[in-house]
């Protein structure tokens, strides 16, 4: 299955509950064979936060 979010901000610049959420249930799916892209309207050209 071809999957594509389209959210506002992506993880891990951004780490709230949401964004978290997506990421994971992201990576699940990929791990099972489906295509996953993510589409983010932000992003950050700053340093990763650790």
């Amino acid at each position: 299955m071809k999957l594509a979010y389209i959210y506002d901000a992506v993880y891990p610049w951004i780490k709230s509950g949401a964004e978290k959420r997506i990421y994971e249930i992201s990576k699940r799916l990929a791990e099972r064979g489906h295509e996953v892209h993510w589409y983010g309207l932000k992003w950050w050209d700053g340093e990763r936060d650790r």
